[in-house]
Formats: C-alpha cells, sequence, structure tokens
C-alpha cells in the first residue's frame, strides 16, 4: 500500500469520526464561553469587556468641575493622576436605584484614555455561555439603546453587555 492510499483510507476514517462529533449535542466542555466584568448602575446590571477595567476600588473623594454636564461628577486622584470621574448610571440613563448598594468607582482605560465610573455595585468578572447571548431588544430606546450589544441571563439576573467603544464616545461627549 503507497501513502497516497494511507492518506485516503486516514481521511475517511477522519471523515466518518469528524461528521459523528460534529453531529453530537454540544457538551459543557465544548460550549464557547466568554469573561465579562458585571455591575450595576441604577436597578439594571450591566457587563463589559474584562481588558478595559484596570481597577475596583472604594469610591474616592471627587473634586467638582464648575459648569460641568449632570452625568460628569468632577475629577478623583486615581493613583495620582488626576481623572475624569463619571456617574455611569447618568450616562446610560438607568432606572433608579431602589436598592442601596456600596458605590465603587471603576477604572476604566480604552485606546489610552483613562476615566473612573462611580456604579452602585461591582459583582466582577464571570464566565458565561456565549450561545445565551442574545439580540438587545428592538422596543431598548434611549442612550443605551446604542450602546447594547447583547443580553444574557446569569443568577437569575439579566445582564446588558455594554459596547466598549461606544460607551467612550458618549464618555467624550458629556467631558466637552
Amino acid at each position: 500500500m503507497n501513502i497516497q492510499s494511507q492518506n485516503r483510507i486516514l481521511e475517511a476514517r477522519d471523515r466518518g469520526r469528524w461528521r459523528e462529533e460534529l453531529a453530537a449535542p454540544i457538551s459543557e466542555k465544548r460550549r464557547l464561553s466568554a469573561k465579562t466584568f458585571v455591575f450595576r448602575c441604577g436597578d439594571e446590571w450591566f457587563s463589559i469587556d474584562p481588558n478595559i477595567v484596570v481597577s475596583v476600588m472604594p469610591m474616592l473623594p471627587v473634586h467638582s468641575i464648575p459648569n460641568r454636564s449632570h452625568s460628569l461628577a468632577g475629577v478623583v486622584n486615581f493613583r495620582g493622576v488626576i481623572t475624569l470621574c463619571f456617574l455611569l448610571d447618568k450616562v446610560l440613563q438607568s432606572v433608579a436605584v431602589s436598592e442601596v448598594g456600596r458605590p465603587m468607582l471603576l477604572a476604566l482605560k480604552y485606546n489610552n484614555w483613562l476615566v473612573a465610573c462611580r456604579v452602585e455595585e461591582v459583582s466582577g468578572m464571570i464566565e458565561y455561555d456565549s450561545f445565551e447571548l442574545k439580540a438587545p431588544p428592538a422596543t431598548l430606546v434611549g442612550v443605551a439603546a446604542g450602546r447594547i450589544t447583547g443580553l444574557f441571563s446569569f443568577e437569575g439576573r439579566s445582564i446588558a453587555c455594554l459596547n466598549v467603544e461606544k460607551l467612550f464616545d458618549r464618555l467624550k461627549d458629556e467631558a466637552r
């Protein structure tokens, strides 16, 4: 038997095995998973790409800026760097808070722009099944509508995935 014949036999065996494997239901191990960083603004839960999260910390003193937008709280001293501090619930126009959490600051960095964002609560880094990500509802309106890429459920919560680029575009607009 020559090499070409052996390759054809192996290819036929592999095709059969691959056919069976691809036809089988997706096992827990084979499911694609995604990691994200989850936090609460107002009464709504959001997630963001964990690669832009620099730090999570208790609230720092915020120094106000005159003639600022309602979503810009002021500036904070983050590791010796004067950093703009945004009220993310105002930026995203979240529903008012009914449950009082412990406000935290997220330091986020995207395209070399560092900002601090006040959030009501931080759940932290989670991993979820990417097959569970659903398109945002067509009825979604307001500022958050264009900034949400999808929704998924985790521990009984509906979590909206934020588009980082669009979020930072909105933050830049609020900083002007």
